[in-house]
C-alpha cells in the first residue's frame, strides 16, 4: 500500500528523506509493507519519504542507505501503534508513536 503524510518528521529529530507528500506511484510519500514469514507473526513496516520508498533500479534491491520507518506493533479498530526509528549510519533517533482514527467513518 503507498500513501502520503504531512508529518513534520524533523520536529521529533527524523530524517526527511525526500517527499513524504510524494503522490509519484514510483516514489511515493509512504509505502507500507505486510510481510507473512513462514513462522510467526506477521509484521507491518511503513516507510516514509520518496528517497526510501522509490523502487530501485532493476536487478538492485534497497538494503543500506539512510531510512526512517515505524514499525507497526498493534493494531486495532481505532488505529495503530509502535515504534520508529530513523538513521543515517552515523546517527539515530527513535521513539513510539500512534495513529488514531479521528473522526469520519
Amino acid at each position: 500500500m503507498i500513501g502520503v503524510t504531512s508529518t513534520q518528521l524533523e520536529a521529533v529529530g527524523a530524517l526527511r528523506l525526500g517527499d513524504p507528500g510524494s503522490l509519484d506511484s514510483l516514489a511515493p510519500g509512504v509505502a507500507i509493507y505486510e510481510q507473512h514469514p513462514a513462522t510467526g507473526a506477521p509484521t507491518v513496516t511503513i516507510r516514509i519519504g520518496s528517497e526510501t520508498t522509490s523502487v530501485p533500479p532493476a536487478g538492485l534491491l534497497r538494503i543500506e542507505g539512510s531510512y526512517m520507518v515505524l514499525y507497526v506493533r498493534r493494531i486495532t479498530s481505532d488505529g495503530f501503534f509502535g515504534g520508529w526509528a530513523s538513521g543515517d549510519g552515523r546517527t539515530e533517533v527513535h521513539g513510539h508513536f500512534c495513529a488514531v482514527r479521528v473522526g469520519g467513518s
